[in-house]
């Protein structure tokens, strides 16, 4: 489950994952819900990504795996993490302490972001990190899932995002390396 608030481009990110997911060969059900308003409200996206069929729709009430943008609505997400969930959270906005069981890892996501392409880009560069720290997903699935989750009327900025996935697959490679981040599939 993804969190944030809206104009941060939680839907985008979630249709990329559960994209790249079928290109992996995998299965993916996804479920998105945002407020009345386009930018500040509250936006989040529930996804179930399965080896084996999908039986109903993705209304968790648990989940392993959760990316956190923004503060303002983590409370929803957090309800739904347990001691073998990981959560991955924007440090760049998200600067509290988190309380719940799930390990937490921290990533300036929006300041990576700045560093290596734009502000704008936050949430593929957690996206990156993401699947590369927990070997979600392939790079090149979460390319091709990228590409066909762009709206036309934003094709002008798939290099950013595709500069911006790679940012945060290297940032995920090195969160792997220090922290005791679990895999997401034991095997195929």
């Amino acid at each position: 489950m993804a969190t944030g608030i809206g104009g941060q481009g939680i839907q985008l990110s979630a249709q990329v994952l559960a994209r790249a997911a079928i290109c992996d060969g995998r299965n993916a059900m996804l479920f998105g819900s945002y407020g009345g308003m386009m930018r500040g409200g509250s936006t989040d996206a529930s996804l179930v990504l399965a080896d084996g069929p999908i039986d109903s729709p993705p209304v968790l009430s648990r989940c392993w795996l959760g990316i956190a943008m923004h503060h303002q609505y983590l409370s929803g997400l957090l309800d739904k993490l347990d001691e073998r969930s990981v959560v991955f959270v924007n440090t760049s906005v998200v600067q509290d302490r988190i309380d719940t069981e799930a390990s937490v890892i921290g990533l300036g996501a929006t300041e990576l972001a700045v560093e290596t392409v734009t502000a704008v880009c936050a949430t593929m560069v957690m996206v990156g990190a993401v699947a590369a720290a927990t070997s979600l997903l392939s790079p090149d699935a979460l390319e091709a899932g990228l590409a066909e989750a762009l709206p036309s009327y934003r094709r002008q900025h798939l290099e950013l995002n595709t500069a911006a996935l790679a940012a945060g697959r290297e940032a995920g490679f090195e969160l792997a390396r220090n922290d005791a981040i679990p895999a997401a599939w034991t095997s195929r």
